[in-house]
């Protein structure tokens, strides 16, 4: 008699996929920036530690979906309440932006 196959839970797939692009992007970004606006101190270059902090920002976009990674692998619970997710997320957007915006010339 053949044997069943097993069926994988897309969702479970999803999260992890998830989970390890927002840990690449956080520890990427953070590593970037902060190498740029240690350059940029040790040159003196102005706008190249602007560029590293915008970049540091923009990267802690994903910190909501990093924040329930790990709380769905070390206590099994999603981060909750739900806006407490998007507040998390998205309260990054405002300073990364401020830096961003001094880079563009008038």
């Amino acid at each position: 008699m053949p044997k069943k196959l097993s069926v994988i839970d897309t969702d479970l797939c999803v999260g992890w996929i998830m989970g390890f692009t927002a840990s690449a992007i956080i520890l990427s970004t953070t590593i970037f920036g902060l190498l740029s606006s240690y350059h940029a101190k040790k040159s003196k270059a102005k706008l190249l530690g602007v560029a590293g902090l915008a970049v540091f920002f923009m990267g802690l976009i994903y910190i909501g979906t990093f924040i329930d990674f790990i709380l769905v692998v070390t206590t099994k619970n999603n981060l909750t309440p739900n806006n407490l997710y998007v507040l998390v997320s998205y309260s990054f957007i405002a300073p990364g932006l401020i830096f961003a915006m001094y880079l563009v010339p008038n």
